[in-house]
């Protein structure tokens, strides 16, 4: 596949399936493609996922890849495991779990796996309950990340009744549960980070009409994120 851009946008072929719209980088056939800006790109479903979070890195960099690149799709194989992810987000402040204190200074989104029978947005709300003792109202489906064979599914939600406050529920020993500044996210160490980063932008312009898609790696949660 081939990576061009036309000024200072990405050139990338325009399609559609049973989740809505995605881009494509163009093949062999050359078919017509469409300039994409880099705000575009970062909310929208790129394939394959690997080779476009590649480009989308080195652009948030002022470099631009060109040129023939090879495919890197980490969505095939099917995962090994899913996850239900609970954003919940409040005065500016964003619900994360610390991680305990032998792990370093870093932090994630209340979730946990997907039980037989359940959906993931099913899971969110459990598991939401089950580590916070909140009482969780999914509001909109937010991003999937794929990680190591993992598929993650993250959702906004709301939580009832007002004012609701989280207590430690079934965490692992020493971890902690605490409210953080939405707007601080880009260089707090949260995993994922790449939806951390979106989670502000979003709160301050609104919220994705479709979820994004996105590849992540655990081992990058000290760096800041800029995409």
């Amino acid at each position: 596949m081939k990576v061009e851009f036309s000024g200072d946008r990405l050139l990338l072929e325009s399609h559609e399936d049973d989740a809505g719209p995605y881009y494509a980088f163009p093949g062999e056939a050359e078919a017509a493609t469409v300039p994409v800006d880099r705000q575009q790109a970062v909310n929208a479903r790129v394939r394959p996922l690997g080779t476009a979070e590649a480009v989308l890195a080195a652009w948030s960099r002022g470099e631009r890849t060109t040129g023939w690149v090879p495919k890197d799709d980490p969505t095939s194989p099917p995962p090994e495991r899913r996850r239900g992810g609970a954003v919940v987000v409040r005065d500016g402040r964003i619900l994360l779990i610390r991680y305990a204190p032998k792990d370093g200074d870093k932090f994630f989104i209340p979730g946990g796996g997907v039980e037989a029978g359940e959906t993931p947005s099913q899971a969110a709300v459990r598991e939401l309950e089950e580590e916070t003792g909140l009482l969780g109202h999914v509001e909109r489906p937010l991003a999937v990340v794929y990680n190591r064979g993992r598929e993650e599914h993250y959702f906004l939600l709301s939580v009832a009744p007002e004012p609701a406050q989280p207590a430690r529920g079934d965490l692992a020993p020493g971890q902690t549960l605490g409210w953080h500044e939405v707007a601080a996210l880009p260089d707090t160490p949260v995993w994922p980070k790449r939806l951390a980063w979106r989670i502000a932008q979003w709160h301050a312009t609104g919220w994705p009409a479709e979820p994004v898609v996105l590849a992540d790696s655990s081992g990058e949660l000290d760096a800041p994120c800029t995409w």
